[in-house]
């Protein structure tokens, strides 16, 4: 099972970005099992997104921060593809806070 975390970084928004255990370049879990994608924002209860697209695949999930910070979305399992593609993280209510992980298999 995949995992990302979020990395908290300062802002007057709500911040979000990946850990640095997950970067460019990196592999998600394919099917059967699906991506447990989880991370970190810097303001409690804002809505956060995550999205991707490769081939046939499309994911868009929205997860709520948690009072500690946390945020968890489990992606659908999808089978395995030579297709890259990137994966972005950010609050719904502005998306110039989030991340990018790129040329993601």
């Amino acid at each position: 099972m995949l995992f990302l975390l979020l990395h908290v970084a300062a802002s007057a928004e709500a911040a979000v970005d990946f850990a640095n255990a997950f970067s460019d370049h990196m592999v998600l879990q394919s099917a059967p099992k699906a991506a447990h994608v989880y991370g970190w924002s810097s303001s409690p209860s804002v809505k956060v997104e995550l999205v991707g697209a490769a081939g046939a695949f499309h994911f868009s999930k929205i997860a709520t921060v948690a009072a500690n910070g946390r945020w968890e979305i489990l992606l659908p399992p999808t089978n395995a593809s030579s297709a890259t593609f990137n994966v972005t993280v950010a609050s719904v209510s502005d998306s110039t806070t989030g991340a990018v992980i790129r040329d993601v298999l």
